[in-house]
Formats: C-alpha cells, sequence, structure tokens
C-alpha cells in the first residue's frame, strides 16, 4: 500500500475544503459588505509531494511539525513552467487525495542552477 501512486483529489472535496477553511486567511475581512472577492472565490491548485502516497503523507507531517520547509529544484527541472511566485496559495493533499494543509509561499530563491521555495503552512494544524 505504501508504495501505491498519489491519488488525485477530488474537486468537490477541495471546493468544500477551500470554502470551510478560507475564512481562517482572513483574505476579506469587510465580506459582509463587500462580497466575497476573486481571491477567495477562486479554489487554489491542488497538490501532492512525491511520487508514492507514504511520501506525500510523510511531508504534509514534516510541514505541520515545522510549520515551513524550503524545497530546492533545479532550475532545468521547470522547463516551461512558471517559477513559484511569493504570496501564492496552494492547497497541499496526503497521499490518499485529500486536502490536508492551506500553503503560502513564503519566498522565493532563484539561482543559475536551483529554485528555492520556501512553503509555510497557513492553515493546517488545527485540522489533522
Amino acid at each position: 500500500m505504501e508504495s501505491e501512486a498519489v491519488l488525485h483529489p477530488d474537486p468537490v472535496v477541495l471546493r468544500r475544503f477551500w470554502e470551510t477553511h478560507r475564512a481562517k486567511l482572513h483574505l476579506n475581512d469587510l465580506e459582509a459588505y463587500q462580497g466575497v472577492s476573486g481571491l477567495q472565490a477562486l479554489t487554489p491548485g491542488a497538490w501532492s509531494y512525491g511520487a508514492t502516497r507514504a511520501e506525500a503523507d510523510d511531508f504534509v507531517t514534516e510541514l505541520l511539525t515545522q510549520g515551513s520547509v524550503t524545497l530546492v529544484t533545479p532550475l532545468d527541472a521547470y522547463g516551461d513552467e512558471d517559477l513559484p511566485v511569493a504570496g501564492t496559495l496552494s492547497i497541499l493533499c496526503d497521499g490518499e487525495g485529500r486536502p490536508a494543509v492551506i500553503l503560502v509561499v513564503d519566498a522565493v530563491d532563484v539561482s543559475a542552477q536551483a529554485v528555492a521555495e520556501t512553503l509555510r503552512a497557513v492553515v493546517g494544524n488545527e485540522l489533522r
């Protein structure tokens, strides 16, 4: 079971997770007056770390324990993909594809060989 591939999250479950926990981020404290902002309305991208369910689960545990982690990826691994941007929100899922943590990219450091991306759990510890 541990070596099985990570499962993809259910879009309905992701949306429900986002709607339940987005208020904790205080993205729009004037929602009662202004309505829901675009930032609140759109569910952030979801992803799992690693190739196996065990790796994904271990990463969720590490992030919840430490509060933040820095991932270093070779620059050429991004290919045509956009580099990470500080301030971006995402939802980290466990190996079963269940949403576990809302993350923010705190910092991005790009060198000639690598991209260092610091991720911080902004909602998650109280969910486990």
